[in-house]
């Protein structure tokens, strides 16, 4: 027997005269059970019995335990365990199963009876894990809770094929302690479900006394017959009332008396013509005449008279005779103050000028607001805007005209890398300064600024472009952006992209370079619901292809079937890919837009971008360049043996701050 309340034994029963092949313990001949419960405290080692009775919100936790019950009977195995809480709920403590108990040698039919019959070394009891139980009053009855502990459906290793359908039960009651002691003035004591002491959790605590005497006007009693507080007033006896040009009330929110003048009550002063005041030593009113400083007559605006019969100084506005408003758009008000007439300017709200497409003008002349239609001056481009009132900005016309629309020209990045110059032996056109000369000069990449094409600069288009292909996939990825924003600024979309085709992922892709702090992998970027591989998005777009953004796809080309098609991806229906038409990689680049000689399209830069991108194996030779537009990654030096070695800080020259640069606007 253990600390539970109760053990069940169930013993033999007669067997039939079989041949036995196994009986664990040899001999055996009953089928009894040992089964136990206890309770313990939330710590799961204090027990409740010999202890405190559990409080009515208290926290505890049962365990049951199955044991050989020794003697005659059989090892036994298997079956349901079962721990039921008193609240009803029963919890099934089987666990992996209920391995043999009491056996001394393993039993060769269990397995096929459903069981393991590892006998052999077997535990004479078992443990269950502890099952948590907060005392609920809805589950107390006649002053205590119930739990059971079950095990239903084992077998007793007696006989060739085990004696199966062995049960036990045992039931474990606890009284609990309500924390209410029926008593009013102490308060009333309630249960705290997180109070914890000693390793228990959930205790009664002490009721606070509601009765306190904290009143200055009062007097507070707790009268336990009729479970109230009792309040006597004692106000008049703490602040007696002894003014007589004053009222003194006790003040209980500030525990003190407050003493309220009433000598305007006491002696009102309701002539008109003299001043009435209350005399506190002599307890009466006395009256002075005023009547002269009353009614002064001294109004530019007003003319001021004392009347005794009415009690009151008859004063008559005069004010629109002194001063005549006879304006339409100005506001005339006599000023009492100056003794002079004021004209204040109220065109703009008489006639509010809040007309975006128009010019409101109060006119003196006619009384009356003029309207001007201004809606050419306010937007000039005619052709392809309206001045919207509702807005108030100017919008694009719908439907656009064709010749409204900017068509997208697009070029890779060796095309700007190798149009940065004019070092070609002919026809060679800095088409690359030309186009960020187009985007008010300076273009924001990475959270870096560019504005030239020079080498060994850190501004420079060259250095963002002509990049190592190995080494820190943040610059590939600045290549790709400082070519999509070339695009944009030959095709008329600024150096943002907006209102182009790649307008999404290019400002989703920029943001995410700015902060990013990746030396390899792809650096993704969402655009929209999908995850874009920047370099892959930009580099489609760069080549004139048409990229998928929930797919990653870049297609160049259809397929007989009109399936999309790249150079890489083959046509399932085995047919040619051809290529798309009038992308923007087909479009002339606009030479006239740009100030530039019409179809001069010589690589200029060719040099200077071999010389950007040039890390050096051999020093004797050719000087190394580790100059690009990007800080180096932290833990970098300048230096051809780290691929990663190449940043703005080894530039000669430009803005090699390593917080994030923007344009300054002229």
């Amino acid at each position: 027997m253990t600390t539970a309340a109760a053990v069940l034994m169930l013993f033999a029963v007669a067997l039939p005269t079989v041949a036995k092949a196994h009986t664990d313990p040899a001999g055996s001949t009953a089928t009894g059970i040992t089964i136990s419960m206890t309770a313990y405290r939330n710590d799961g080692t204090t027990p409740v019995l010999g202890g405190p009775n559990p409080d009515e919100c208290e926290t505890l936790k049962y365990e049951c335990t199955l044991s050989y019950a020794g003697g005659n009977n059989a090892a036994f195995e298997g079956g349901t365990w079962t721990l039921t809480t008193p609240d009803g709920v029963g919890h099934d403590i089987t666990g992996t199963g209920i391995p043999c108990i009491g056996g001394t040698t393993d039993d060769p039919n269990t397995v096929a009876n459903g069981g393991r019959g590892i006998c052999e070394g077997s535990a004479s009891s078992l443990t269950s894990a502890q099952i948590t139980y907060q005392v609920d009053p809805s589950d107390v009855s006649g002053g205590s809770i119930g739990a059971s502990c079950s095990l239903t459906g084992a077998f007793a290793h007696i006989g060739t094929g085990d004696l199966s359908g062995v049960s036990a039960s045992t039931p474990f009651t606890l009284p609990v302690t309500f924390c209410s002691d029926g008593d009013f003035c102490n308060g009333l004591e309630l249960c705290d479900p997180a109070a914890t002491s000693n390793g228990r959790l959930g205790l009664c605590e002490p009721g606070v006394a509601p009765c306190v005497d904290e009143l200055f006007c009062a007097e507070v009693t707790c009268n336990e017959e009729t479970d109230q507080c009792d309040t006597t007033d004692t106000s008049t006896t703490v602040c007696p009332d002894n003014e007589f040009c004053a009222d003194v009330v006790c003040n209980e929110e500030t525990d003190q008396c407050d003493t309220t003048d009433t000598s305007t009550t006491v002696c009102p002063d309701n002539e008109f013509c003299a001043d009435v005041v209350c005399n506190e030593e002599t307890n009466q009113c006395d009256t002075t005449d005023t009547s002269t400083t009353v009614c002064p007559d001294n109004e530019f605006c007003a003319d001021v008279r004392c009347n005794e019969e009415t009690n009151q100084c008859d004063t008559t506005d005069i004010s629109t005779t002194v001063c005549p408003d006879n304006e339409f758009c100005a506001d005339v008000v006599c000023n009492e103050e100056t003794n002079q007439c004021d004209t204040t300017d109220t065109s703009t709200t008489v006639c509010p000028d809040n007309e975006f497409c128009a010019d409101v003008r109060c006119n003196e002349d006619t009384d009356q607001c003029d309207t001007t239609d201004i809606s050419a001056t306010q937007c000039p481009d005619t052709t392809c805007q309206e001045c919207d009132e509702d807005t108030d900005a100017c919008v694009d016309q719908d439907p656009l005209p064709a010749e409204c629309v900017n068509e997208e020209i697009c070029r890779t990045p060796g095309f700007w890398g190798t149009h940065a110059g004019t070092n070609s032996p002919a026809c060679a056109q800095n088409i690359t300064q030309a186009a960020i000369d187009n985007c008010d000069g300076c273009l924001e990449v990475c959270g870096e600024v560019i504005d030239n094409t020079l080498v060994n600069w850190a501004d420079s288009a060259v250095e963002a472009i002509c990049v190592s292909p190995s080494g820190n996939i943040r610059l590939q990825l600045a290549r790709q952006l400082t070519a999509t924003a070339l695009n944009c600024c030959v095709s008329g979309n600024g150096s943002t992209c907006n209102g182009s085709s790649i307008d999404e992922i290019f400002n989703a892709c920029n943001s995410t370079c700015a902060t990013s702090e990746q030396l390899s992998g792809p650096i993704t970027a969402l655009v929209g619901t999908d995850t874009v591989d920047c370099i892959k998005a930009l580099d489609c777009y760069n080549n004139g292809g048409d990229f998928d953004t929930a797919t990653g796809f870049c297609q160049t080309g259809t397929c007989a079937n009109d399936d999309p098609c790249n150079s890489t991806t083959p046509c399932i229906d085995l047919s040619a890919c051809t290529p798309l038409s009038d992308t923007c990689h087909d479009r002339e680049l606009p030479f006239e837009d740009l100030g530039l000689a019409t179809d001069c399209n010589a690589a200029g830069s060719a040099k200077e971008c071999n010389d950007a991108s040039y890390i050096g194996k051999n020093t004797n030779t050719k000087t190394a360049n580790f100059c690009a537009v990007l800080p180096l990654p932290d833990g970098v030096d300048c230096g051809q043996k780290n691929p990663a070695g190449q940043g703005e800080s080894c530039c000669g020259a430009g803005n090699r701050s390593t917080d994030p640069e923007q344009c300054v606007e002229d």
